[in-house]
């Protein structure tokens, strides 16, 4: 399993998005409310964040520890650099990993050597956080970047951004990175019972060509399978609203289940 906070330390005594000195921020635990994180603009679920009390000032935990640059695998040879707010012109711009908008005055990681369109690449610190391969109940979930199939959820195959792909009875399962963020948007916590009865688990059966549904339901498989994609969902969305506690109930939910 993936670990969303390794050795994260309780107290950060200063970031240069918060600009009061002297101003700790201090490690605040799953429960302290939907979180809107004053680095990157983006809102988050109810998990682990940075805070400052006094500033009323929130930052996912991936926002607070993320390095000044980082390289991804899905970019090669591109460096990105995490600026306070993305460079001129800052609006319009849109996340190359997931396809939401970035934010005007929100963190950002920019790779100033690539793009299409010659403004270069901007990652949300959170999308840039992905890991790029997970298990869940013994199957693989891997990040990737192109694809032709459709998205379980949304139905559209929209080639250019992010998604997770598995397989079950040979055929490949893909979730688009921005639908499962739209699935958190709104709710604190998604239960593993909400996630088996929403549209995400309609499309994963609709994605799947008829003789593979008939095949893994003879086999019994078809429910485990669903069941192991809704934990990722859960593992995904807890990845990219800094709330590790998902990824605690997906492993318990293997071992008692499975």
């Amino acid at each position: 399993m993936t670990n969303l906070l390794p050795d994260a330390p309780a107290t950060i005594s200063s970031h240069f998005t918060h600009g009061r000195q002297g101003h700790k921020l201090k490690l605040v635990q799953a429960g302290a409310g939907i979180l809107r994180c004053d680095g990157c603009m983006e809102h988050g679920g109810d998990g682990p964040r940075y805070r400052c009390e006094p500033c009323n000032f929130d930052l996912h935990t991936c926002c607070a520890l993320s390095p000044a640059t980082r390289e991804h695998h899905l970019f090669p040879g591109c460096t990105f650099v995490l600026l306070d707010e993305p460079p001129f012109p800052a609006g319009g711009r849109t996340c190359d990993a997931c396809g939401e908008g970035v934010h005007a005055h929100g963190l950002v990681y920019h790779c100033y050597d690539r793009g299409d369109d010659g403004l270069g690449l901007d990652l949300h610190p959170t999308c840039a956080s992905l890991p790029p391969r997970f298990a869940v109940g013994g199957r693989d979930f891997e990040l990737r970047k192109e694809t032709s199939r459709r998205c379980a959820e949304c139905g559209e195959r929209c080639r250019r951004f992010w998604f997770y792909r598995s397989h079950v009875d040979g055929e490949a399962v893909y979730l688009h990175v921005a639908c499962l963020k739209r699935m958190q948007n709104g709710a604190a916590v998604q239960s593993m019972q909400v996630i088996m009865s929403s549209p995400a688990m309609e499309g994963v059966l609709r994605s799947l060509p008829a003789r593979r549904r008939a095949t893994a339901a003879a086999g019994g498989g078809l429910k485990r399978f669903l069941t192991i994609v809704a934990g990722a969902i859960r593992v995904i969305i807890g990845i990219i609203f800094g709330d590790p506690t998902f990824l605690i109930e997906v492993a318990v939910g293997s071992i008692l289940n499975f």
